[in-house]
């Protein structure tokens, strides 16, 4: 699909120049779970000197393993990964299902934040 190969040519070049790192999860063979976390530049702000941000997407777990701590595991290794690069903000969207993780890990709602999407056509 159009989706597929887009996102296929994201995550090589996003790779390749290291402004994206992706974490499996496997049992054995078997795949169970990933998070990636992408990292772009802002300008620098009072309190983002270094203008420097993660923003974490795809935070997957297969359904028949769910509840064991795969997703904690990918959090951990994804939030380490930014303090590794030295990013001290990292944002995400949140679904109903993942909220309660996100905010074991100190994630807060975003009250100043909005969006507006162009359509391109």
């Amino acid at each position: 699909s159009p989706l597929e190969r887009q996102t296929r040519a994201y995550l090589e070049r996003a790779m390749e120049e290291g402004s994206c790192a992706i974490h499996l999860a496997f049992e054995g063979e078997r795949f169970v779970g990933l998070g990636c976390i992408c990292f772009y530049w802002v300008m620098p702000s009072h309190d983002n000197p270094s203008g420097h941000r993660g923003y974490i997407m795809n935070l997957y777990t297969q359904p028949d393993y769910r509840g064991q701590g795969i997703a904690h595991t990918v959090m951990d290794r994804l939030i380490q990964e930014a303090r590794d690069r030295g990013v001290n903000f990292i944002s995400l969207e949140a679904t109903v299902q993942g909220r309660k993780l996100y905010a074991q890990y100190g994630f807060v709602p975003m009250e100043r934040e909005m969006e507006l999407q162009l359509d391109l056509h």
